[in-house]
């Protein structure tokens, strides 16, 4: 996940890089928006994988209380 995350932040920067050489802008401006880019897209791509993983657990949380209410129902 890490990989994929990875290469999404580094082809936004790409992306960056790519569009600020095609308008002629300057070497700092195309390194800051490349930077920003690259943040940004990482920081999202991030924040998407601590909530899906946090879905995940609840999901794995949930499915043992079902299991053990359905024990201690039988049991009774």
């Amino acid at each position: 996940m890490e990989r994929k995350l990875s290469s999404i932040a580094t082809i936004a920067a790409l992306s960056a890089v790519l569009f600020s050489l095609w308008k002629n802008y300057g070497l700092f401006i195309t390194v800051k928006r490349a930077l920003f880019a690259y943040l940004v897209f990482y920081g999202i791509a991030a924040l998407s994988v601590m909530i899906y993983k946090a879905g995940i657990n609840n999901e794995e949380i949930d499915t043992e209380q079902s299991k053990e209410e359905t024990v201690s129902n039988i049991g009774n």
